[in-house]
């Protein structure tokens, strides 16, 4: 889930581990106090568990608050996901103009876009 967590907080590897395990309540709690926080990572991963529905109930328009949060910060899966969710209409109204914005941003910062993308 994540992209590089050299720098991030004891409290976001706990979380990692956490979700690798499966253990998804107590991976959430330790991202949301750090995505509160304006941690990007944290945020983007809050994201991927409303989107998801991990430990969470599932919640599109939550997704997209999250994705939102770290992807105004630069981060580039955020970006992405953000791209899908407006291509799909997924918590916000479909809009193939805004998908495209956040895939180029993403893209722009090296992130592989899917070839699929469209299809």
């Amino acid at each position: 889930m994540k992209e590089e967590t050299l720098s991030c907080p004891d409290g976001f590897q706990r979380g990692e581990d956490a979700y690798q395990k499966g253990d998804y309540a107590t991976a959430f709690h330790e991202w949301r106090l750090l995505a509160k926080d304006g941690l990007a990572a944290a945020q983007y991963n809050l994201g991927v568990m409303y989107q998801k529905g991990q430990g969470v109930p599932q919640d599109y328009k939550t997704a997209v608050k999250w994705y939102r949060l770290a992807a105004e910060q630069g981060y580039a899966c955020a970006q992405y996901n953000l791209g899908v969710m407006y291509q799909k209409g997924l918590g916000v109204p479909q809009n193939y103009k805004t998908a495209v914005k956040w895939y180029r941003l993403a893209a722009e910062q090296g992130y592989a876009l899917p070839s699929t993308i469209w299809v």
